[in-house]
């Protein structure tokens, strides 16, 4: 995996980046990714023909996801397939932004937004993006601030959704009520096979509901 620092990016990168198969970006401390490292990305998203991986966990992701060509070559990138965005701190403007970019892209079947701060607005997004895609296999969602609200709303895109398998909402703040609706979805789902639940608030009413599935 090419490990790119903040700053270092220069135009003579993109033809190099663009044959590898897997980038990581980190921000280095006292340093930001600027204007024109994302249009080197950019072009890196447009040009290539064999990058699978982009990691973009720790970086300030504010820039990129309101960079329209940025966020245009993202949707319309047709090799990637596995997206990590873990603390990446997007948010639920950003999750609003990645959730345009899924109901375009139909290559993208993993994603990573572990601890980015979206709450239910963000997730009800990525929600009604799901009713679309028919890409998407894993995401994970752990450590966010997602509720009930949004856990219905996630749950009537299971209903719809035909080819999610993984969907991981642990740590967040879901009570039985949204433990009811996500279970209640999987009745007219075949393709889910593991969600997590895992330290929410579901209680012990909650969890019965799971044991009797």
């Amino acid at each position: 995996m090419v490990l790119i620092k903040s700053g270092s990016l220069s135009q003579a990168d993109v033809l190099r980046l663009a044959k590898k198969r897997r980038i990581a970006l980190k921000q280095q401390y006292g340093s930001v990714y600027t204007k024109k490292d994302w249009g080197i990305l950019t072009e890196v998203l447009q040009k290539t023909t064999s990058l699978e991986k982009l990691k973009l966990n720790e970086t300030i992701l504010g820039d990129a996801l309101q960079n329209s060509n940025f966020t245009a070559a993202l949707a319309k990138n047709r090799t990637i397939k596995t997206l990590n965005l873990h603390w990446a701190l997007s948010g639920d403007e950003g999750a609003r932004v990645l959730a345009i970019v899924l109901k375009e892209n139909s290559m993208i079947n993993n994603i990573n937004l572990e601890s980015n701060d979206i709450g239910d607005l963000g997730a009800a997004a990525l929600a009604e993006a799901m009713k679309e895609n028919t890409a998407l296999e894993a995401l994970s969602l752990i450590g966010n601030q997602i509720g009930d609200a949004a856990a219905s709303e996630l749950a009537a895109a299971l209903a719809e959704n035909k080819t999610l398998q993984s969907l991981n909402l642990s740590c967040n703040h879901i009570s039985a009520a949204g433990s009811s609706a996500l279970a209640d979805a999987l009745k007219d789902n075949n393709s889910l096979r593991k969600i997590n639940l895992e330290y929410n608030n579901i209680g012990d009413e909650g969890a019965k509901l799971w044991q009797k599935l």
